[in-house]
């Protein structure tokens, strides 16, 4: 059980602050029994999530988001927003984001997630997960993950970025070719000067432009618990 991050409420910008990654986390799978442990895995259904029978408890929860120095994250990831914020909308007084980062601060979080954890991890698992992060390796893993994904996710998007380049490279007469084909189907009536008709403007070249590359999907899963 690793942790997923949750300040992507802010992180949406891809911006990653010690180490952490501030993507949204995103939970694929689910128990498909209510067994304590060692349940069998599939496929879950958005929003219909098979709780165990035993599930993490308060006190278990509480424990793993210390070692996890949640609150620690989530604080330094706000307090970033808030800074860009200020500089993104410098007409607003400096009170309001002070009462903003006040009530950020009080926000329990054990009380928060433990509905959302209790939906996917059972008492036991939760133990053995703790048993795990209390040693030096678990302790190690937990400070390395954010970091690592963050990487990660960077690596994986430059990555997608390149194969796209390269796929546009790869079939740019047929592009051309596709793009001259579907200005010619929409070109304006003949003696028609409405822009955005399909043709090319006084003064400007009708060949077809280089088309973007595809988008990069959204990071996946971060280093903290889900929002």
């Amino acid at each position: 059980m690793l942790p997923c991050a949750a300040s992507s409420a802010f992180a949406q910008g891809g911006t990653a602050t010690g180490g952490a990654s501030t993507t949204k986390a995103q939970t694929s799978s689910a128990p498909t029994s209510t067994a304590p442990s060692n349940r069998s895995i599939s496929p879950l259904t958005p929003g219909q999530p098979v709780p165990p029978a035993h599930p993490i408890t308060m006190e278990q929860t509480r424990e793993l988001l210390e070692l996890m120095n949640y609150k620690s994250i989530e604080q330094n990831n706000w307090s970033q927003m808030i800074a860009m914020n200020k500089q993104a909308a410098p007409f607003i007084p400096s009170d309001v984001w002070t009462d903003v980062q006040t009530n950020i601060n009080g926000i329990d979080y054990p009380t928060l997630m433990q509905p959302i954890y209790a939906k996917y991890l059972s008492q036991e698992d939760a133990a053995k997960a703790l048993e795990f992060y209390r040693t030096a390796a678990g302790k190690r893993v937990l400070q390395s993950m954010p970091p690592v994904l963050g990487e990660s996710v960077a690596a994986a998007q430059q990555k997608g970025r390149q194969v796209g380049r390269d796929a546009i490279e790869k079939h740019r007469p047929e592009i051309e070719a596709a793009q001259k084909k579907y200005q010619a189907e929409h070109a304006p009536p003949a003696g028609s000067t409405a822009p955005g008709a399909g043709g090319a403007a006084p003064g400007q070249s009708a060949s077809p432009s280089t088309p973007p590359a595809p988008a990069t999907p959204p990071p996946p899963a971060s280093t903290q618990p889900q929002r």
